[in-house]
């Protein structure tokens, strides 16, 4: 079991240089970032990554959250199996 120091870790990490390292497709527009969504078939970037709160929302499906909550989805795994990932 994580302690809430470990976890609240695991949340900082950056959601823009997670994506990066993924060669995720990606623009900026202004100071906004906008990657291609990892959990479905997205041609063009329309997932909205807030780097100073590390948040996301997808336009394309209304879902949002953190960097766990990504990785849920992009690997259909439970909080367990995302915090190995990270």
């Amino acid at each position: 079991m994580l302690t809430q120091t470990e976890i609240d870790t695991v949340k900082s990490i950056s959601i823009a240089d997670f994506l990066n390292r993924l060669n995720v497709p990606s623009k900026r527009v202004g100071s906004t970032l906008f990657f291609s969504a990892p959990f479905r078939d997205d041609h063009t970037p329309s997932m909205k990554v807030d780097e100073h709160t590390n948040r996301w929302y997808d336009f394309g499906t209304g879902q949002k959250g953190d960097i766990i909550d990504l990785v849920r989805l992009a690997n259909n795994t439970d909080f367990n199996g995302a915090v190995q990932v990270l």
